[in-house]
């Protein structure tokens, strides 16, 4: 199997109180897993509330690091120790946030983070190509440039955003 995504042995601690006592809090423990590289499919993380799934989610994207395990996309280390590192992942990796309300700033166009991403990840610099790129991922999901270009988020179903 080609690893897509290979999480060994990851374990997370914070440690909580202050000088009249500190406590630590095992948010993860000992997860494994691996996602193959050469078929599709789907996986979901669900537990508890406070089971450490967000904390597994953050670590997996970079913005936590584990306190113990490996954690490997395509069989390389998810770490972002410079700003190249960082982008170069994130244009093969994006989450999708439960509450699409709050991610979004309700005072940008929805059409604005479009054209960023495709100017980011996908070099994409002309007026055309940015709009192609734009379109064709709106398309890959049953929505246009068309219906969504200009709109706020307020403006948009949860489904569409």
């Amino acid at each position: 199997m080609s690893a897509l995504l290979e999480v060994a042995d990851v374990s997370k601690r914070f440690q909580m109180g202050g000088i009249l006592g500190r406590q630590e809090v095992r948010a993860v423990d000992q997860v494994s897993f691996g996602i193959a590289a050469d078929k599709p499919e789907i996986f979901t993380i669900i537990g508890e509330s406070g089971s450490g799934k967000t904390t597994l989610a953050r670590m997996i994207l970079g913005l936590e690091r584990p306190t113990e395990g490996n954690i490997l996309f395509r069989g390389q280390p998810v770490r972002h120790d410079n700003r190249a590192d960082r982008l170069k992942f994130m244009a093969n990796v994006q989450p999708v946030f439960q509450n699409p309300f709050e991610a979004f700033n309700p005072l940008k166009r929805v059409d604005r983070y479009l054209q960023s991403t495709a100017r980011r990840y996908l070099a994409a610099r002309d007026k055309a190509s940015i709009e192609a790129a734009m379109d064709g991922a709106l398309q890959k999901v049953g929505l246009s440039l068309a219906e969504i270009g200009g709109r706020f988020p307020h403006e948009l179903s949860g489904g569409q955003l």
